[in-house]
């Protein structure tokens, strides 16, 4: 037509739209890109590190249990809140255990901050339902970790062994391995002031006393630090009150004891019976000391003390024993130093 020997084209058809995108040089129609459900083709997923992560969804659900745990505690439901914090920990359970289960070595420590802090939010519901014990071991694990790691760092002897290995090391800075030290101060102070606050409530005071100490070794908050301060007033008053209920029950007693004759008395009196026996009761009693282990033996008692309870010594002696008895009569020690000289004359 005329508009085609003039090189006017109209709207190109379907095909000869096919031909022009066939053509060389001709810009091609870009493809849609495919869609999978395959975690393979993207690649390996990195946590916010940059470290290789792998959690299948555990930590985000037990964040979840978490955040729902602190709502029940917000409105007082404190054994529900105890449920949610459980949930929580479980899942990090198998976060812990299962090989499948990649995390990067910054990422756990994420991880182990939040399993001390669920922990502690555990040790503050049981707080509020005054069960010290179960708070109390509750903010131990918040500092230890599990049952596990408390048994192995806590007992002093593998300690020793730890901190010579971190020496040996030439470093001497703390392990990791120790949970405590990879928490951030402020949730070391408020576990450590739980414990003290437990322990005090168990009426332990000494036990009491120095994990207060340990908290406020850690602590930066001055408003934390204020109630630290009137806790140690109350620590005060408790050791006070522990005094005074020993001293009543104990009221008399040593006077007692000195009345009956005390120990002092008991060793006086040994003393004197010792020094009331013959030669041959002396010689007597040694021998049958040498025979056992001294624990059942006894010293006759004073010829005063038989004469008091009535009884005889040996029956009448002749002027000959009597006269035998007194020249054996003598110390133990006067009779072998003349026994001595009589063999060397």
């Amino acid at each position: 037509s005329l508009e085609r020997s003039r090189g006017l084209k109209g709207p190109p058809t379907r095909l000869e739209g096919a031909s022009l995108a066939g053509a060389p040089g001709a810009p091609r129609p870009r493809r849609p890109p495919m869609e999978t459900d395959s975690d393979e083709d993207a690649g390996p997923r990195t946590d916010e590190y940059g470290d290789r992560f792998e959690d299948y969804g555990f930590l985000a659900r037990a964040e979840e249990h978490r955040k729902a745990g602190n709502a029940d505690f917000q409105k007082q439901r404190y054994e529900r809140a105890l449920r949610e914090y459980d949930s929580a920990l479980d899942k990090l359970l198998t976060v812990a255990y299962d090989k499948s289960i990649i995390i990067g070595e910054r990422k756990w420590d994420d991880v182990v901050r939040l399993r001390s802090t669920i922990h502690l939010n555990k040790s503050t519901c049981l707080f509020k339902l005054k069960q010290w014990q179960q708070s109390a071991e509750e903010a131990r694990s918040c500092l230890y970790g599990n049952v596990h790691e408390e048994l192995m760092y806590t007992d002093p002897q593998i300690r020793a062994k730890v901190r010579e290995a971190e020496l040996a090391g030439g470093g001497g800075a703390p392990s990791a391995t120790y949970v405590e030290q990879r928490l951030p101060r402020s949730l070391r102070a408020k576990a450590w002031f739980r414990l003290s606050r437990c322990y005090a409530n168990l009426l332990y005071v000494d036990r009491a006393r120095e994990a207060l100490s340990k908290a406020l070794a850690t602590c930066d908050d001055k408003d934390l630090r204020a109630e630290m301060s009137q806790h140690a007033d109350r620590l005060k008053e408790i050791g006070k009150r522990q005094s005074q209920k020993q001293r009543q029950h104990f009221r008399g007693f040593f006077d007692k004891l000195q009345d009956s004759g005390g120990y002092v008395d008991l060793a006086a009196e040994k003393r004197a019976r010792w020094e009331s026996m013959d030669y041959e009761a002396r010689l007597r009693f040694v021998e049958e000391l040498d025979d056992s282990d001294g624990e059942d033996m006894h010293l006759p008692a004073t010829p005063a003390a038989t004469q008091a309870a009535g009884g005889k010594a040996d029956g009448v002696l002749s002027a000959v024993e009597r006269e035998r008895a007194r020249l054996l009569n003598l110390s133990f020690e006067e009779y072998l130093e003349r026994a001595a000289q009589g063999e060397e004359a």
